[in-house]
This record gives C-alpha cells, structure tokens and sequence, in this order.
C-alpha cells in the first residue's frame, strides 16, 4: 500500500505540470515518463474523472497494460471514453492515423505505453525508427486539435534508447517521475 501511495505522490507532484497544460490549453501535446506500474491507479482515476467531466478521451494502449475493465466500471457516460489496443508499430501508427482522422470526435488523447512495442528487438531498428517518425509527426499535427499526453515507460534494455531520444526530440522535454525501488519484502502481519 505504501508503494501505490508513492506513486500517487509523484503522479500528483507532475499532475500540475500536466493540469496547466491541460487546463489552460484547447490543444497541445505533453511526454511523462514513467514506470506504469507507479501511475497505474491515479492514470485511470483521471481519464475516468475527464470522461466523466464531459470529456471526450481517445485512449491508445499500445503496451498491453491499461486495465480496460477499470476504466469501464468507472465511466459513467461511456460514449466519451474510447480504448483502442496496438499491439505492433505497425498498429500504433495505425491507430494514431484513426484518431488523425477522427479529431473532432475527441478533447484529449492518451497514448499509453507509446515505445513498448518499438523496444521488440524483432522489430528491426530502422523500421522502428522510421515508423516513430511518421506518428510522432502525425501526434504533433493530432495536437494542434486536440491535447495530447504521450506516456512512455522505461525501456526494459538501454540497447533502443535512442528511441525515446527520438521521442524528446520531437516533443520536447519529458515530464519524469523517478522509479520507486520495489519493496524488499512485501509485509505480511504476523497474527501470533
């Protein structure tokens, strides 16, 4: 418990740089980077708060770990929450091409996870590359419509890091929450 309250700590120390981003704007893109298990819980909590606020949210999860069902349980008008899976490079641009297409449908747009497929070794690396480019224009033009929060996690090697080079390159400097160590022992109260 003590490792999720951490986590919303941090989440909610980059939350007013995100919430005057947000607030303040109709349009623009923000980058936080962080381990997903430690902005799990408070990332839900606000997409579910803005649907619920009459928000119109476009959610890609492109690293297999927003759980859907949570979000669901809690949008209480669910015409204004959309989730969308990619599984592949190939499926994420895919997806932020829809959503390119479909801007007007959407107030903010959340992409979960954005390099998780990107750091696959069998994605060759001029592939991959290639086709962060082509969505990291294509997010830049997205946000000129509509606001964009791009989350990155950490890559699992540092053999692809140049990847999220790529991504603060063409967004900007990242909003970076530092990873909390895993607990060495999880506690367990002893009765006798």
């Amino acid at each position: 418990m003590l490792f999720c309250s951490c986590a919303n700590i941090l989440f909610a120390a980059a939350a007013p740089l995100l919430v005057s981003h947000f607030a303040l704007r109709k349009t623009g893109i923000a980058a936080l980077s962080a381990p997903y298990a430690q902005i799990e819980s408070s990332l839900t909590q606000t997409i579910v708060m803005l649907a619920n606020r009459g928000e119109r949210v476009a959610v890609v999860v492109a690293d297999n770990q927003f759980d859907t069902n949570a979000a669901a349980r809690g949008a209480v008008v669910k015409e204004h929450l959309q989730v969308t899976r990619a599984e592949t490079p190939r499926q994420v641009r895919y997806q932020v091409e829809r959503l390119l297409a479909k801007r007007q449908a959407y107030s903010i747009v959340f992409i979960i996870g954005l390099l998780k497929t990107f750091y696959d070794e069998q994605v060759e690396a001029k592939l991959a590359a290639d086709l962060l480019t082509d969505i990291l224009r294509e997010l830049d033009e997205l946000a000129h419509s509509v606001r964009v929060l791009v989350i990155i996690t950490p890559a699992p090697k540092p053999t692809r890091a140049y990847l999220r080079e790529q991504v603060e390159s063409a967004l900007g400097p990242l909003v970076e929450l530092p990873a909390l160590p895993a607990p060495a022992k999880p506690f367990q109260a002893r009765l006798f």
